[in-house]
């Protein structure tokens, strides 16, 4: 039924947390040292070799997270330099509570760097309860340097229970104004270290079904286009081809498959949301060695091999289990059981539509 293992023989895709500090402390923010001083130093101090680590990895893009990356200029202008230089392209996250003219004219000078926004609102009431943060009219001061500089720059939402009615009504009519915003991504609330919260904002596999339906009903009116995250939507061929027609990527999560994530202090992991994922050191191990256990890592299986969906779990027989492969994480955090059906998987929704 399906492959046993599906990988690339070498990643492609780094997604890169140079430091965890952050200005905001976000409610919902996954990544656990994000709202915390412990273990926010960062240990990758050399841009330059960095860069050219990665390219010997043979990485293509980096989505440069953290933190906030424009925390640190020096690193960050250098880093984006010498990627330049090496070919690597850059997606780079940011809070947009920090850019001023002088990133402007950076930003506008590079080809290769992609600027992705993070907001949920853009009224800070309902903003701020899941970001926790005064964030709304600088990020609007953003837009504008971006807007008048002919900058194009895409936006990421989360969606929650706070931000739902909004996110097809008057936050679809603020975006379309925007004569340079290229794309809307929207990911879901994921389970963080505030739980009660989570469980406040967290919104049903319904709601985010009905959501679907009606960006889909509205993405011709858009100027932009709209992306939905999550691997763990995808269900037979018919849907997968309606849905590459949405803009949306289908294939399973890239995870230990051609994505990998680097920590500050330069751990390999499979997946950005399992600390216990680690299998190798960029700064530690030889491209020799990072082959070898990007091959033959146990680590690694439990993201690529299907054969792990043995027939108690309900995944098994399902005919998209190749091109979704559930998710690791959803389902240690909320099912409690690692290889299980997602808690986010939409499958009966789609059955019925």
């Amino acid at each position: 039924m399906c492959k046993k293992n599906i990988y690339m023989h070498l990643p492609i895709i780094a997604t890169v947390y140079p430091f965890y500090t952050c200005n905001l402390k976000c409610h919902c923010c996954f990544t656990e040292y994000a709202t915390s001083d412990v273990n926010s130093t960062r240990i990758v101090t050399n841009p330059v070799e960095f860069s050219n680590r990665l390219k010997n990895l043979g990485i293509k893009v980096v989505e440069l997270l953290g933190g906030e990356p424009f925390l640190n200029r020096e690193f960050l202008y250098r880093f984006i330099d010498k990627c330049e230089e090496n070919n690597i392209g850059i997606i780079l996250s940011t809070n947009g509570t920090l850019i001023n003219n002088h990133d402007i004219k950076f930003i506008k000078s590079k080809s290769l760097l992609k600027i992705q926004i993070s907001i949920d609102s853009f009224h800070e009431s309902i903003n701020m309860q899941s970001r926790n943060a005064d964030q709304v009219t600088k990020v609007r001061n953003t837009l504008r340097l971006f807007e008048k500089n002919n900058i194009c720059y895409q936006i990421t939402t989360v969606a929650n229970k706070a931000n739902l009615k909004c996110l097809t009504s008057t936050f679809l009519v603020e975006l379309n104004k925007l004569s340079f915003l290229e794309r809307l991504h929207i990911i879901r609330i994921l389970p963080s270290s505030n739980e009660l919260l989570f469980e406040n904002l967290r919104i049903s596999n319904k709601e985010y079904f009905q959501l679907i339906q009606v960006l889909q009903q509205n993405e011709d009116e858009m100027n932009f286009t709209i992306g939905i995250d999550s691997s763990y939507e995808f269900h037979n061929q018919e849907e997968v081809e309606s849905l590459i027609q949405f803009k949306k990527i289908a294939h399973s999560c890239e995870a230990g498959r051609y994505q990998i994530t680097i920590s500050p202090n330069g751990d390999i992991l499979a997946c950005d949301m399992l600390s216990d994922s680690v299998f190798s050191n960029i700064f530690i191990d030889s491209k020799d060695d990072f082959l070898v256990k990007w091959n033959s890592s146990d680590i690694l299986k439990k993201f690529r091999e299907r054969d792990f969906f043995n027939s108690e779990v309900e995944c098994s027989n399902c005919n998209a289990l190749e091109i979704c492969g559930s998710c690791l994480f959803l389902c240690e955090k909320l099912n409690n059981e690692p290889i299980s059906k997602s808690p986010y998987c939409l499958i009966d929704f789609w059955k019925n539509k």
